[in-house]
């Protein structure tokens, strides 16, 4: 039985709708407090990598997905339980991700089924994963040699098995969330179509 088929009395109705705006400004408070905290915990990044960072969190959150981390759970392994680091099924955000002597703004990976990390899984997980550029406003005006270092980054990124995009600070101030929705779109394979950019909530 839907919830239209179903009548709550006018009283109860009301109650549940207080609760519902009481529950949405916790976690809506909650997101930007989390949020806040995780985009400046790294001072290294610029304000056009706030911008994607805050817009790829958003986007997450409006379609669902779980913001994917490790987490410790209690795991039973031939009866001889034990605590063991878990990674849940989501997507994971690194900013400032270090691979050898290079560094990528963002890698961006979807784990569509959870897992027990350590090594060996970390490395041959069913995540799709992903690099993300955040070009500088003067992207056009760089020298030849940073030119030829950041080919030469993105053929090394290339050679350990990563995608690397590429959006330019203009793109990203223009419309972080276009930005963040095209990634999300190409790691998850979900059509843009289906995704969400807006939580197309009227407010009252």
């Amino acid at each position: 039985m839907s919830k239209r088929e179903f009548k709550l009395a006018p009283n109860v109705l009301d109650f549940l709708n207080e609760c519902s705006k009481e529950v949405g400004k916790a976690e809506a408070d909650y997101f930007n407090y989390d949020t806040f905290d995780r985009v400046t915990s790294d001072t290294d990044n610029s304000p056009i990598e706030h911008l994607f960072y805050i817009a790829i969190r958003t986007i997450i959150k409006l379609n669902g997905f779980n913001m994917s981390g490790p987490n410790c759970i209690l795991a039973d392994f031939s009866s001889k339980k034990k605590w063991v680091d878990y990674m849940p099924d989501g997507i994971d955000i690194s900013p400032q991700y270090k691979i050898g002597e290079y560094r990528a703004d963002f890698k961006i990976t979807y784990f569509n089924k959870g897992f027990v990390l350590n090594k060996e899984n970390i490395e041959n997980n069913d995540g799709k994963k992903v690099l993300v550029e955040c070009d500088s406003q003067q992207f056009h005006e760089r020298t030849e040699a940073e030119r030829r270092y950041e080919k030469k980054r993105d053929r090394f990124f290339q050679k350990k098995g990563y995608d690397v995009l590429h959006y330019t600070g203009k793109e990203i101030k223009d419309d972080p969330m276009a930005i963040a929705l095209d990634v999300i779109s190409y790691i998850t394979g979900e059509d843009k179509e289906n995704l969400s950019v807006d939580s197309n909530i009227k407010e009252e």
